[in-house]
């Protein structure tokens, strides 16, 4: 007969080995299927890895979903992202899972055939807890999301027959629900760990070595199952707040509250306790206050700052990089503009068309305005970019709000723990819920500044590139134009005589006409027959004030429009 503290380090392993044995089932038939397009092939091929009889009779044989065909080609069940978020590290628990069970049975000892040595499993875990800490927290915390992201998947062909599938493979029952039963394996596995160690410590003596390990390690176990859940509560407190805030339920619990036996509402009871409040909120060292609690208090404020700097600056570099795109692109229309009038000007009626010119209209009219739409996508791309950013930080800013809502609550419930009565269930509930929004806020800013200043920083640098994209080929583009049209000299197929004749023939009326508008010459220029005072003196004498009209030039008291005679004259 098999001692009951052999069986229990024996039924250890066994169920550790069946563990590894699940999360490899799903590592390998579940995360696959999901991430690539269904079809009969690769279910065959899925299908090997199981060497079970009767689940490779099962896969065999396995009848297609009614009303349903596995196509030649077709779309994915899930994205990576949902891949990603519905299985999260399930992958390095299955790892650590087969490596763990190698090692208990190393760790068992003599008791294995082969194996040396007394038990020492308790020590083996002592070993093991921080690497089940990470892995496990980081697993449990999030499964509430990924069940609930699995769930709300929307129910496409594809995805049913998935489900199908993957619950035939995993274990001949078709039910949909199946997966989400699997994916509970290693919540299930980690409270399982304290009943069978409580059982091998039942059964070891007093004298083994290793019997204060494995009271340890159940201890360490037992606060790391509390630790999770600890983080679960506050993550579905913080989740509710945040659903609430979004959805414009949250609102101020202090209405319609009242105390019991006293009739007295937490109105009242804030008001009695206002000046414990103010001095709270001052940073005293009340004997109510805190200091762990206020330090936190005060992170939370830094963040908050930090974040609201962020998110403005990223709304003002928004602004800024459109309003210089709008600038360029207004400058490129202007300089277009200006090429149409200088056409009008330059154009020889009488003469070949110049090719120089004709370059230089195609880079007007075509080449720089496609460098301008190419401006205008990268900056879209760009403010989709910092739009994200900033739809990102919507969420912990209403986390925040929320905080600073329940704040006098909060103190509140403080400022009554004197009082001979209980505060009221409703004040006590904000009071937990500030309190684990408040941790929880403190434990993730950091992290989550940490990614939105890296996605800023991105931003600045995508718009750099943009620029320095937008400089360099414009840049190209004219010394392209420089080298290959204007500095060659056999563009004028008729000579520079010709060219020169021909303005001059166009533009010397308007030339001579333009010449004898007294406005265009400096005052020493202007002929005297206005009278031959100096403009200082014409200024000053009542004569020269009355001939004038009351309009000056620009360079001096000289008039720009002359009175009826001189005009007549």
């Amino acid at each position: 007969m098999v001692p009951k503290r052999t069986h229990a380090l024996l039924d250890l392993l066994s169920s550790e080995r069946g563990y590894a044995w699940d999360l490899e089932l799903i590592q390998k038939i579940c995360i696959p299927l999901a991430t690539e397009p269904l079809d009969r092939h690769q279910i065959e091929e899925t299908s090997t890895f199981h060497t079970s009889t009767s689940l490779v009779t099962l896969v065999e044989g396995i009848p297609a979903p009614p009303d349903q065909s596995f196509g030649e080609e077709s779309d994915p069940p899930m994205t990576r992202e949902n891949v990603q978020f519905v299985f999260n590290n399930i992958a390095d628990l299955a790892a650590f899972a087969d490596h763990f069970t190698e090692e208990i049975e190393r760790a068992l000892g003599d008791i294995m055939e082969g194996g040396e040595g007394e038990d020492r499993v308790g020590r083996l875990f002592l070993n093991a807890i921080p690497t089940m800490k990470t892995l496990y927290f980081t697993y449990i915390v999030k499964l509430p999301d990924a069940l609930e992201c699995l769930q709300n998947l929307p129910r496409t062909e594809i995805l049913l027959r998935y489900l199908s599938v993957t619950s035939s493979l995993l274990s001949g029952d078709s039910s949909m629900g199946n997966l989400s039963v699997w994916l509970h394996k290693p919540i299930q596995r980690l409270l399982k760990y304290p009943v069978i160690l409580s059982a091998i410590i039942e059964e070891t003596p007093k004298t083994h070595k290793d019997r204060e390990n494995l009271v340890q390690a159940r201890n360490k176990v037992i606060e790391l199952v509390r630790t999770i859940s600890v983080e679960q509560d506050r993550r579905g407190i913080v989740k509710r707040l945040l659903t609430e805030a979004t959805s414009g339920l949250q609102k101020p619990r202090s209405r319609n509250l009242t105390v019991n036996r006293r009739g007295m509402n937490l109105a009242t009871a804030a008001a009695v306790s206002l000046g414990r409040l103010r001095r709270m909120r001052a940073g005293s060292s009340s004997s109510q206050s805190d200091e762990g609690a206020d330090e936190e208090a005060a992170q939370v404020k830094r963040f908050s700052e930090e974040l609201h700097k962020l998110d403005q600056f990223m709304r003002d570099f928004a602004i800024r990089a459109v309003e210089w795109t709008n600038s360029v692109h207004k400058l490129m229309q202007e300089l277009q503009a200006w090429a149409l009038s200088l056409e009008r000007v330059i154009w020889m009626d009488d003469g070949p068309e110049s090719e120089i010119y004709v370059a230089f209209l195609e880079i007007i009219n075509s080449n720089i305005p496609s460098i301008c739409d190419l401006l205008i996508r990268e900056v879209r791309v760009l403010l989709n970019q910092l739009c994200r950013l900033s739809v990102s930080a919507a969420a912990p800013s209403r986390l925040l709000e929320v905080m600073r809502t329940l704040a006098p609550l909060h103190y509140s419930c403080l400022g009554l723990k004197g009082w001979t009565f209980r505060p009221p269930p409703q004040l006590l509930d904000s009071s937990r819920s500030y309190v684990a929004l408040r941790t929880q806020l403190a434990t993730e800013l950091p992290q989550y500044l940490q990614i939105l200043n890296k996605g800023a920083l991105f931003a600045i640098q995508h718009f750099m590139r943009s620029q320095r994209s937008f400089y360099d080929q414009t840049g190209a583009i004219w010394c392209h134009f420089w080298k290959d049209g204007i500095a060659r000299e056999d563009d004028l197929p008729l000579g520079m005589p010709h060219l020169v004749d021909g303005w001059s023939t166009r533009w010397n009326q308007a030339d001579n006409a333009l010449r004898q508008l007294r406005i265009v010459h400096p005052p020493a220029d202007v002929p005297t027959a206005i009278g031959t005072n100096s403009p200082i003196e014409q200024h000053e004498s009542a004569a020269g004030t009355e001939r004038r009209m009351g309009i000056t030039s620009f360079y001096s008291d000289t008039t720009t429009l002359v009175d009826r005679n001189a005009t007549n004259d």
